[in-house]
């Protein structure tokens, strides 16, 4: 014989526990809607200071690069068309300028790294013709192609540091290219840095970094 639990009308009164679970559910929706209201706000938040740390790099780097800063342009869809074998094609491109001279960096758009140094033809100092030149041998080069590196924070701590080729000469002579290995080695990560030297002066014409034989046959 089935049993049957009786059905019984309550009154009008809202239990004790229903109270509470009223107010719990209440509470609840009231924390989902002041956190979903915060989302958009902690992205606003976010990029703002991504965006604020970019413009502290630039200027830092612009600086280190031209002694003076005077105006950034920033491109945040950056893309290469004078070199086809840079690793990264795209990212955030700032165009710097100081006086007559202006150069592009290019940060990567998710760690916001430097990763390239770039003047434009018009604008590289290696077009300053002069017989008393910096940069007149290999050993100069590299210690010269090292220290911009460094001032330009593209080593990291805790980096192993390494020519893959000797130092040559290019720009009918008047730079030095210099080319290097870098590994970490915490991570074992490897990655490639080429260096373009101003002789005359010693400044970075090009900074970045290429593609390996493999990333590029891949590519």
């Amino acid at each position: 014989m089935n049993s049957f639990c009786a059905v019984t009308s309550t009154s009008a009164k809202t239990s004790p526990v229903r109270k509470h679970f009223l107010r719990r559910g209440l509470f609840v929706s009231v924390a989902l809607t002041i956190g979903i209201s915060a989302i958009p706000l902690y992205h606003a938040q976010a990029k703002a200071q991504r965006e604020s740390e970019l413009v502290q790099r630039s200027i830092r780097h612009c600086t280190a690069l031209l002694n003076s800063c005077e105006t950034l342009t920033f491109a945040r869809n950056w893309r290469s068309t004078a070199k086809t074998d840079l690793k990264i094609q795209k990212g955030w491109g700032v165009d710097c300028r100081a006086g007559k001279r202006e150069l592009t960096l290019l940060f990567d758009e998710t760690t916001l790294q430097l990763c390239g140094v770039f003047y434009n033809d018009s604008q590289a100092p290696t077009l300053k013709r002069t017989t008393d030149l910096k940069l007149t041998n290999e050993t100069q080069a590299t210690e010269e192609s090292l220290l911009r590196l460094q001032r330009l924070e593209m080593l990291r701590d805790g980096t192993e540091i390494a020519l893959r080729a000797k130092p040559t000469k290019t720009l009918n002579g008047e730079a030095w290219r210099v080319d290097w290995k870098v590994r970490r080695k915490a991570t074992g990560e490897v990655r490639l840095l080429n260096t373009v030297m101003d002789a005359a002066e010693g400044m970075p014409v090009m900074i970045y970094e290429p593609l390996s034989e493999e990333e590029r046959k891949n590519r």
